[in-house]
Formats: structure tokens, sequence, C-alpha cells
């Protein structure tokens, strides 16, 4: 509730946002039910960047992904801060050129993370986290997502390893380890998030017109080759069609 109040995420700042609550329940219809007249702030956020953003998802779907799953809008703000910086604005108006393979986008996507977690550091969350992590901050949000990428992990690097690698972040400033295994196993992952979201742009390429299609799509979606080494902490099997 706090962050949400933090970001006046009511409709009317919906409205000032040219976001309407037509377009929630059209996105959204099975979640925008329950909440006529407030949203949580992740949700607000991530409907809010789906304009702000949508040039950088255009350019490189996979980043579409990392900003969805990272949760916190601290977070999507300084992913797309650093796409802004490393992107040539004549290079922003299309989407990854058919020549580049899921490694070579994996590669390009590399540094615009980096940048975003390096801008992450002892930045202080503890609004989102108290709220929008509460319960769940140790599976979702942009901490474990950078975790399952290989880019980050908790603790200080090993007594052979450099310190320059320590990052305070998190809500606690807690110490994590930039690239524990190396770059190369970041691009890995990223290759699987870039091929993940063009599945996901293909599966959304018409808006589902109800729940039940909604859900048909997640599906569909779950079922991408790139999705299945995610699939452990990300899965709609259970869900059932209202």
């Amino acid at each position: 509730m706090q962050a949400a109040q933090h970001l006046g995420t009511d409709i009317k700042s919906l409205q000032r946002n040219k976001v309407s609550l037509k377009s929630v329940l059209e996105y959204l219809p099975h979640v925008a039910a329950h909440y006529s007249k407030r949203l949580p702030g992740d949700l607000e956020a991530g409907i809010r960047h789906q304009k702000l953003s949508s040039v950088m998802y255009r350019w490189e779907p996979g980043l579409e992904l990392i900003s969805i799953q990272g949760k916190y809008d601290s977070f999507r703000t300084k992913l797309l801060k650093a796409w802004h910086h490393q992107v040539p604005k004549a290079c922003r108006g299309r989407g990854p050129p058919a020549y580049l393979s899921y490694l070579d986008r994996g590669k390009r996507m590399f540094p615009i993370l980096e940048a975003a977690v390096q801008d992450m550091h002892v930045d202080q969350e503890g609004v989102w986290s108290e709220n929008c992590g509460r319960g769940v901050g140790r599976v979702l949000g942009w901490l474990p997502l950078l975790s399952r990428l290989n880019a980050l992990k908790h603790g200080k690097p090993g007594p052979k390893g450099s310190h320059k690698g320590a990052l305070h972040l998190g809500a606690n400033s807690e110490v994590y380890t930039w690239l524990p295994e190396g770059a190369a196993a970041v691009h890995a992952k990223l290759a699987l998030m870039a091929e993940a979201g063009d599945a996901l742009q293909a599966s959304l390429a018409s808006l589902p017109a109800t729940a039940d299609k909604w859900v048909a799509s997640y599906k569909e979606f779950e079922a991408a080759p790139s999705l299945q080494p995610f699939s452990q902490s990300y899965s709609f099997s259970a869900i059932e069609p209202i």
C-alpha cells in the first residue's frame, strides 16, 4: 500500500499518464477485476513502461522480459536509462537485425544490463522491497532474475578473487558478486531471454479478447523451447480458464 501511495497508483494517476482503465481491463481482465480503484505499484509501473519503454522493447524483445521480471520501477527505469545512454538514436527505431544470432543479441544486451545493475549499487529501494517484494522477494524481482541469469551471486568474491566485483544491492544493501561465472555464462542466458522475448511478442501479436484466450496465449508462450531453462521459476501450467 505504501508503494502505491508513493507512486500515486490510483485511476486518476493512470489517466494523467494517458493510461485508461479501459486499457487495463483489456490487457489484464482477470487482475483488474480485483483492483477497480487502485493498482499495485509493480503492476502500475509495468503498465507505464509499456509506453515509456516501448521503443526499447521493439529494439530487443528480451529487454521487455527483463523489465517485466525486474518488477520494481527503480530497476525498470535504470534499465531504460542505460539503454538510452548506450544505443544511438539512429538505431532505436527498429527491431533486432535478422542476421544477429540469439547469442549476438545476448551480447548486445549485456552492457545495458551491466550499466543498469551498476546504477542500482546502494540504491535505496526499501519501499518497493517492503511492499511489492513482501513474501516473494527471494523468487521474484530483479535480484532473483539476475541470479538466474548467472550475473549475480549473493556474497563476496572468494579469497582469490578481487572485491572489485562486489556490489551492495537491494533494500538491505547486501553484498553480491558480479559475474561469478564470467560474462560468457550471462551471454548464454541472455540469448535465451532474447528468444523467449520473441516468443512473448509472437504470442501476443493479437490482443486476447477474453480471460480464456489470455490463459491459452500464456500457455503457448510457456511451451516455447527457450523458456524451458526458466520453467521451474515461471510456470503458467496451473492456470485454469476463468
